[in-house]
């Protein structure tokens, strides 16, 4: 899943970076994730891309109407992360040479120090000054065209005809959409379902209309790695994925 959120990063950042081949970066993009997931179709493709640009316009304007006092403070500590991890990767390299192994960690330290005497720049006001109007300037140009690319996509979803069929689910595929909706993890902290999974069973039967024993064999792998996994619903990838991405037609995001 996390190949897909980096993929799916990739492709907003292509489509805001050079949105006059919209049309060229989308089609291709789209041709290879239908390729990549068998069974998905162009809408959940274009809502998951819909997902990730609100969230990029979001923390855009987050930035936007942050005060300058605010978002000095959030540049410093950005600036001054980037010098401790500049100084971490430096006495690394340090303590690979052979020369150094004679020398204290306090003298090592010492070294690494001098060395960044120039990142003192961070402590000057000119230059937090210039970095703040720089981080808000990009925030501000990046919302235009990312609000610009939201609204093609939402025109190509418009668009696509709707076909979406929840009705006659098998019982594996009723009980990941209840796992992934949240209900089953809901439940299981509850009295008495929180000490009994048998009891969970008998729930869940008489909301999905599946046998209770059939249930049960489902939930107890899921609840308790100490069981055979042969019967978690959840294992089944291909499942998995496609009543995800049922939900996600449906404008659900499942977090996992």
């Amino acid at each position: 899943m996390a190949t897909q959120e980096i993929r799916i990063n990739r492709i907003i950042s292509q489509l805001t970076n050079l949105p006059i081949h919209f049309e060229r970066i989308y089609n291709n993009s789209l041709v290879f994730y239908l390729r990549e997931n068998e069974g998905c179709k162009e809408n959940s493709f274009i809502l998951l891309l819909i997902n990730e640009l609100k969230e990029r316009i979001s923390e855009g304007k987050y930035i936007k109407n942050l005060t300058k006092e605010e978002l000095s403070k959030i540049v410093k500590e950005e600036e001054l992360s980037i010098i401790v991890k500049r100084e971490e990767k430096l006495l690394k390299n340090l303590k690979e040479k052979e020369l150094s192994k004679n020398l204290t960690e306090e003298e090592l330290s010492k070294i690494v120090k001098e060395e960044l005497k120039s990142s003192n720049w961070v402590e000057e006001p000119q230059y937090i000054e210039r970095q703040v109007e720089i981080k808000r300037s990009r925030a501000t140009k990046s919302l235009k065209i990312e609000e610009f690319i939201l609204e093609k996509l939402q025109i190509k979803l418009d668009r696509l005809p709707k076909e979406l069929d929840f009705s006659a689910p098998k019982g594996t595929e009723k009980i990941i959409m209840l796992h992934q909706l949240g209900i089953l993890d809901f439940l299981k902290e509850k009295e008495p379902f929180n000490l009994s999974t048998n009891a969970l069973a008998s729930v869940i039967s008489g909301i999905t209309g599946e046998k209770r024993e059939v249930m049960q064999s489902y939930l107890n792998p899921i609840f308790s790695k100490n069981v055979s996994q042969k019967n978690n619903p959840l294992k089944t990838e291909s499942t998995v994925k496609k009543i995800k991405n049922k939900l996600i037609l449906i404008g659900y995001n499942p977090t996992e």
